[in-house]
């Protein structure tokens, strides 16, 4: 290496900004460059809910992790990754969360919660006892467990309609069901979900079932598919203790943020950077010009699919799904004051293609002149939008996806 950068040392100049040159003056004088960082708050009530939700869920795992060893940490690093990304992306706009994953890792952690919490027990108290602490706490069950019970036992093919019935209840849209073998209204408390997700009052469908033998659990049909079903397989509704009630909401206070200033200068190279702490955007609740709110049924089948979500942060999600958002908001308004001076134009870096794709269809029912450039388009796509960012006066913005560690926020300049 040493002969190497000998020989390059004869043809290769290298020139950085620390070079000066004789009368003192740096040798790459750079334009100053002020970077001012704006902290927003939410301009929403639902951007609220769904970044303190998923902040709130982020926080009890990594804790509970921690508090089992630093080696639960590591080995659950891509889950705390994905966590953390999500958090990001409920800062950006609300579309960017994606439900079924947020479902999808309740449902693990719930899972292994249970799991480790039952091998404890097992451990501690031994079979028989473990038999009489299970006993226990059947009778102590909340209502949302039995719910989960319920659609965990569920065979595959009813998994969708059991989510639908335990809905119902679980919302309290339906108090009373007719029993298809009595024909006699029967209330939650004595209600009887089987597998294949049809309901009876617990009386009846237990009648159903019969031994076979002394060794062997009660057996039977269904009485409306006629599909084999145990009791173990049954799930009681009236196990909870809290059935008929609603959960309660949670309410967290609103967390303050501080502002910092400070300037600077590197050898030719002026650097003022100002951290703000500006309100929510007044626009951030305004619907999106492509609002498309859902039907009463669609938003029955969103809860029964995300059932392990509570209901207020689907509600949320919903309203900040179809709504401009705070970032979006602060950016057009930008955008406006920046459109004073004619031969100002913006450059809007974001990781996230959902965000441009918002950001793009306001800016358009606007009028205002973009054009994008990211992965998904060809490389004459790409130059023909940086030709007519470059020297189209009418196009002020530049819409750029980039993927770095730190590109997750909307910048502009």
């Amino acid at each position: 290496m040493n002969v190497l950068r000998s020989l390059l040392s004869h043809i290769v100049i290298r020139h950085s900004k620390e070079q000066t040159l004789n009368n003192g003056d740096a040798l790459v004088s750079l334009p100053p460059r002020n970077v001012e960082t704006l902290l927003i708050n939410f301009g929403s009530e639902a951007e609220r809910n769904i970044y303190e939700y998923i902040e709130l869920r982020n926080t009890q795992r990594f804790t509970e992790l921690r508090a089992d060893s630093p080696a639960s940490v590591l080995s659950k690093f891509m889950d705390l990754q994905g966590m953390m990304s999500s958090a990001r992306m409920a800062c950006v706009h609300a579309s960017l969360v994606n439900l079924d994953s947020l479902h999808n890792l309740n449902e693990r952690i719930e899972l292994e919660r249970r799991r480790k919490k039952e091998s404890l027990l097992r451990e501690q108290l031994g079979k028989e006892l473990w038999e009489v602490e299970k006993k226990k706490k059947t009778a102590s069950t909340t209502r949302a467990e039995v719910f989960h019970e319920a659609i965990n036992n569920a065979r595959p093919s009813a998994q969708a309609r059991m989510r639908d019935v335990v809905l119902l209840f679980h919302e309290g849209e339906l108090e009373h069901a007719e029993c298809p073998v009595c024909l006699e209204a029967t209330g939650e408390k004595d209600i009887a979900l089987t597998p294949c997700a049809h309901l009876f009052c617990a009386e009846c469908i237990l009648s159903c079932l019969h031994t076979l033998s002394s060794t062997r659990e009660p057996t039977g049909k269904c009485p409306e598919c006629r599909e084999a079903i145990k009791k173990s397989e049954l799930t009681f509704l009236g196990h909870a203790q809290d059935a008929g009630k609603s959960p309660a909401e949670d309410q967290k206070p609103e967390a303050k943020q501080e502002s910092t200033e400070s300037t600077f200068d590197i050898n030719g190279f002026s650097l003022s950077t100002k951290d703000t702490v500006a309100a929510g955007s007044t626009c951030a609740g305004d619907r999106r010009i492509s609002y498309k709110p859902l039907t009463d049924l669609e938003k029955r089948e969103q809860r029964a699919f995300c059932h392990t979500l509570p209901p207020e942060f689907l509600t949320s999600w919903n309203d900040g799904f179809n709504t401009i958002g705070t970032k979006v908001a602060c950016l057009l308004e930008e955008i406006k004051s920046m459109r004073k001076d004619p031969t100002a134009k913006a450059v809007v870096f974001s990781q996230y293609l959902g965000v441009l794709d918002v950001a793009g269809q306001e800016m358009m029912a606007r009028g205002i002149n973009f054009v994008r450039v990211d992965g998904t388009m060809q490389q004459y796509q790409r130059a023909d939008a940086i030709q007519s960012f470059t020297n189209d006066p009418q196009t002020v913005v530049l819409l750029l996806s980039m993927r770095g560690k730190h590109s997750g926020d909307l910048l502009y300049c």
